[in-house]
């Protein structure tokens, strides 16, 4: 995702431009995206019209509509984000406040304006991540069985496969060459895709993960004899010479979700233990292993109302949140969870963000998408009674307020984009907001 515009408008709102270009772009933006927001971009309408001869024919207009997001945005993996809303600029073909749903695409790359009433640091943050180059995936998974393989792209935010490779593997048989023609088939694709997507000035990391077998050892096999050509491509023999950058791992099956399990083995987690994701993940590991420890009682919570008691005492060393919890959140709950992470942080705690499609994510969201590791043992947070309104209860209302007072004592409340926003712009960094 690359950052196109940015300017801050009356009370707290922004106007962000952006390009979007990868399913990764998507995913970002359907994280940016909430109801109430207006999306600026091209859309797609036949038109109907009448021939001088009295015919009707159709033609397929390009139109830059303006929609204010009615429902919450619908993300598909393939790399669209499903929006919903009304019209808000007024066109030839399309009336306004008319009802329209746009399926927006990365593939042709295009230029999308969002504009929204509410930001905050949550928002910020994800933005600063999504146009970081450094964020990007360092990472790539080649995930296999006989006949299917994934080529898979990973960063601190998605698991994206680039590639699905499927082709019918014979089974040995006693003077026949038919798998072993098929195999080679097969790993020639695997090969072919792994060389387009797999970009080596950028990725630290290729796990090379099968079954029980030999299969990817026959892979790398396969991948030396090929580079050993005389006239074997550039890129191919580029792929044979970063070996040194492969870890063969187990795992069940070439389906991409066979990549959580390539990351229970230890030697891939030690691999990883340079990248954000592995970061986050072991992070989670360890809040997992206190949780489980006797003499660690007390010293780990998770629910809304138990961190918070927590963080009123200023014992929350790491502070969990799920993305999709966040994204989903109403608008009271999502000032409380920026709240209490600017508190957190100004406490000298720490604040991690982690993705719902990671397994570690996916555990924190069944635990209610926030939970914290905590500095000294509070026993007493296992057996707090759950308040159902407790978002609405005075104490969180009176909590939001002073936190956001407290940031602008601090930082002053925001204005019009400055020069020093304009030189953030230039040099692809978002301009710090301040408080929202």
């Amino acid at each position: 995702m690359r950052l196109l515009g940015f300017e801050r408008l009356a009370e707290g709102g922004v106007k962000v431009k952006i390009h979007v270009s990868s399913p990764e772009d998507i995913w970002h933006l359907y994280h940016l995206l909430s109801v109430g927001d207006q999306l600026k971009t091209k859309t797609r309408r036949k038109v109907v019209r009448e021939t001088s001869a009295g015919k009707s024919a159709s033609d397929i207009l390009t139109l830059v509509i303006t929609i204010q997001v009615t429902e919450p945005a619908e993300y598909d993996p393939v790399g669209l984000v499903r929006v919903k809303g009304v019209n808000k600029t007024e066109t030839q073909h399309i009336r306004m406040n008319q009802n329209h749903t746009h399926e927006v695409v990365y593939d042709p790359p295009q230029d999308v304006t969002l504009i929204k009433a509410q930001w905050d640091d949550l928002h910020e943050q994800h933005l600063q991540e999504a146009c970081d180059e450094d964020a990007r995936a360092d990472t790539a998974a080649i995930l296999m069985e006989p006949g299917l393989c994934h080529v898979c792209l990973v960063n601190a935010s998605t698991c994206v496969a680039k590639a699905k490779i499927e082709v019918a593997v014979g089974k040995k048989r006693k003077g026949s060459t038919s798998r072993e023609d098929s195999l080679a088939r097969f790993f020639q694709q695997v090969l072919d895709a792994a060389v387009t997507h797999i970009r080596l000035d950028r990725v630290k990391l290729i796990l090379i993960g099968s079954p029980g077998g030999h299969l990817r050892e026959e892979f790398l096999t396969f991948v030396s004899a090929q580079a050993a050509k005389v006239d074997a491509p550039a890129a191919v023999r580029a792929f044979a010479n970063a070996k040194s950058r492969m870890l063969l791992t187990q795992v069940s099956s070439g389906h991409k979700q066979a990549f959580n399990e390539a990351l229970a083995d230890k030697a891939v987690s030690e691999q990883m233990s340079q990248t954000k994701w592995a970061a986050d993940a072991q992070q989670w590991d360890g809040f997992l292993r206190t949780m489980a420890r006797t003499e660690d009682f007390g010293k780990c919570t998770y629910g809304a109302e138990p961190v918070f008691a927590a963080q009123a005492a200023q014992a929350v060393d790491t502070l969990f949140l799920c993305d999709e919890t966040i994204r989903k959140a109403p608008t009271l709950h999502r000032k409380f969870f920026t709240g209490l992470s600017d508190d957190v942080r100004q406490s000298g705690g720490a604040v991690t963000m982690m993705a719902m499609q990671h397994a570690a994510g996916a555990q924190l969201q069944q635990m209610g998408g926030v939970a914290a590791l905590l500095r000294l043992p509070m026993p007493q947070l296992e057996e707090m009674e759950v308040d159902p309104n407790f978002f609405n209860s005075p104490d969180v209302l009176a909590y939001t307020q002073a936190v956001r007072a407290r940031r602008t004592e601090s930082a002053g409340m925001g204005s019009p984009t400055t020069t020093s926003d304009r030189d953030s712009l230039a040099s692809g960094r978002v301009p710090s907001f301040g408080p929202s």
